[in-house]
């Protein structure tokens, strides 16, 4: 019996070393990767939430779209989504851009599982500051093609392009995000699935520019 127990135990512990190194085997992420219509339903599901405040849900949504869109390992895509869930947090609650700055260390954390886990190399501080800089601009509803030329500088960054390569689909992206914005309270599941549909077109139109 003693022996049949053993056995048993040793089984387990293979079975959990082998999901341990599962969970955090380093692998190497592809950011040129994703599929535009699976990205634009996470996004669309990613903002549905955070104006929610439904912060686990927008955290497993993160967590989808790092996992099974850019082939992070489950380790990294955790840890992106924890941090870009604590920023969006951190970001909603502020009430200035001194206190959003709060949700800087939290954007350069998030950059720095970017870049480290991937092949791509970028400025994760001036990355994390061009994220935070369009989220400012939106919320001081400065007109969508300024902060659209933002979300462009901040995406080219992280994939060493010219903003101009991804202009289009930062401003269709940008585009969706106002008319979020102009619905507000009273959007309808018809506006979110124009929402959708737009968000499809920006993520084709990015999955264009990146390809190699």
């Amino acid at each position: 019996m003693l022996r049949k127990y053993s056995r048993i135990i040793m089984l387990l512990l293979v079975a959990a070393g082998g999901g341990a190194l599962w969970f955090c085997l380093p692998r190497h992420a592809d950011l040129r990767g994703f599929d535009p219509a699976a990205m634009a339903r996470i996004e669309t599901l990613s903002w549905r939430h955070y104006y929610e405040k439904r912060w686990a849900a927008l955290a497993l949504d993160l967590y989808a779209a790092a996992r099974d869109q850019y082939a992070f390992s489950p380790c990294a895509s955790c840890r992106l989504a924890i941090h870009a869930a604590r920023a969006a947090a951190v970001f909603q609650r502020s009430r200035d851009r001194a206190e959003a700055e709060e949700a800087v260390p939290m954007l350069e954390d998030y950059f720095t599982t970017i870049r480290s886990e991937s092949r791509e190399d970028f400025d994760v501080t001036v990355a994390a500051q061009l994220e935070l800089e369009w989220w400012q601009q939106r919320r001081e509803k400065k007109a969508w093609p300024e902060y659209g030329h933002t979300v462009a500088a901040a995406t080219a960054l992280v994939y060493s392009l010219a903003p101009s390569a991804l202009e289009s689909a930062a401003l269709k992206r940008a585009e969706m995000m106002d008319t979020r914005d102009r619905k507000g309270k009273a959007i309808t599941e018809e506006d979110w699935r124009g929402i959708e549909a737009g968000l499809r077109e920006s993520w084709s139109l990015c999955k264009a520019a990146v390809a190699r």
